[in-house]
């Protein structure tokens, strides 16, 4: 199922508007039940509340957003003295914010800071009813395997549809380092908004501090400084076509990081190694489409769990790992170690085991384009290997 391309006018070159699927009420429903026990228990309680209080509704999402926003920013101040400078640059008529990504606690140190001011952005967490809900009412949304048009698509209709403010990170990974290139689909987001006119300018970001260095759910004490900086409006002649005088995205995404790297006292912006993954994965694209094609392997859509899957599945996501016997099958090496993806030679039952902050999910794949989706993923995002015999 899709949907009407909503203001087909905001376009550019760089980007041909798109329909996007419709993510039906059974399929939220059929996504939510395949979470953790205790998520889904989680939810179930929290629904109920945010149901019976209406707080979601109307201007009550936007109160509880600015309380619980204060809440953070008290939080902060006094475990990680959060500063902040330059909020005044936020303009009233909405920006697109982007910022570096030392930690995974970035999006709160930005909303503590200007907590009258919901955003929307891309998050890579939650499957289930909360993450739904925040998409819903404030447009903070999960791509959830989009592909990239259908990524600057989204992020287009979020902000043409949804919330005149929308920030993204697009170093597109966590990391303690210097500050990197950028993934660039936001250019052909700007250039669409801003097709005719100036309308939403770039608003740099930058967070330092030993404290902002914080992964998943930990708490790491020191201090926290978030500097916004004027907004930027691009040389219109930049968004032409590259042989019409023109900027090409990649020029035009590291002129922008390279405003925060010298803010930062760098002079060049260190190489990414999610962008050189993508590099190295679109080069050899046919050879690996091939090579999972040469697996030749069985992956039947409905799968029943042999004795030794069904532990898996249901055991403690922390003991997952110790469980796999020498029947089950591993086919790609994750140099990052976050990625298992292995079949069980018992039952045929594929699985996607992923170690992220000291914690491990079992995805089960079910069907051939489940587990092509997870091999390419490790291939193109994590700089994977097929595995040899």
């Amino acid at each position: 199922m899709t949907d009407r391309i909503p203001n087909p006018e905001f376009t550019s070159w760089m980007h041909e508007r798109c329909e996007l699927p419709v993510d039906t009420l059974a399929e939220r429903f059929e996504r939510w039940k395949h979470q953790p026990v205790p998520v889904i228990a989680l939810e179930a309680v929290t629904s109920r509340i945010v149901k019976a209080t209406g707080m979601f509704s109307g201007i009550r999402a936007i109160v509880s957003f600015k309380l619980l926003m204060r809440v953070f920013r008290l939080y902060f101040k006094a475990f990680n003295k959060l500063t902040w400078r330059g909020v005044k640059n936020v303009p009233k008529s909405g920006c697109i914010l982007y910022a570096n990504h030392p930690g995974s606690y970035d999006p709160l140190y930005v909303y503590a800071c200007v907590p009258d001011m919901p955003f929307g952005m891309f998050v890579a967490w939650g499957n289930g009813w909360f993450s739904d809900t925040i998409a819903d009412v404030f447009g903070m949304t999960n791509m959830r395997g989009l592909s990239r048009q259908g990524a600057i698509e989204m992020m287009i209709r979020l902000i043409l549809q949804k919330n005149r403010y929308f920030a993204l990170w697009p170093e597109g990974h966590p990391h303690r380092g210097p500050i990197e290139q950028g993934f660039s689909p936001i250019v052909p987001v700007y250039a669409a908004i801003n097709h005719d006119k100036d309308r939403l300018p770039f608003l740099p970001v930058l967070i330092r501090g030993e404290g902002a260095h914080r992964f998943g759910l930990s708490h790491v004490a020191g201090p926290v400084g978030v500097t916004f900086y004027k907004p930027i409006f691009l040389d219109r002649a930049w968004l032409k076509r590259p042989e019409e005088g023109g900027k090409t995205q990649r020029e035009i995404i590291d002129y922008l990081m390279m405003f925060l790297a010298e803010k930062n006292g760098q002079k060049e912006l260190a190489k990414n190694p999610r962008i050189e993954w993508s590099r190295a994965f679109h080069q050899n694209s046919a050879k690996f489409e091939a090579a999972i094609e040469r697996l030749k392997i069985t992956i039947p859509n409905e799968l029943t769990s042999c004795d030794d899957c069904r532990e898996i599945e249901s055991t403690k996501r922390g003991q997952a790992m110790l469980l796999i016997g020498e029947h089950f099958q591993q086919f790609v090496e994750d140099p990052t170690g976050v990625h298992h993806v292995v079949q069980c030679s018992h039952c045929g039952s594929c699985y996607d085991i992923a170690s992220r902050d000291g914690k491990t999910f079992v995805t089960k794949l079910k069907g051939p384009k489940a587990f092509k989706r997870a091999i390419l993923h490790v291939l193109a995002h994590h700089g994977g290997t097929f595995k040899e015999k």
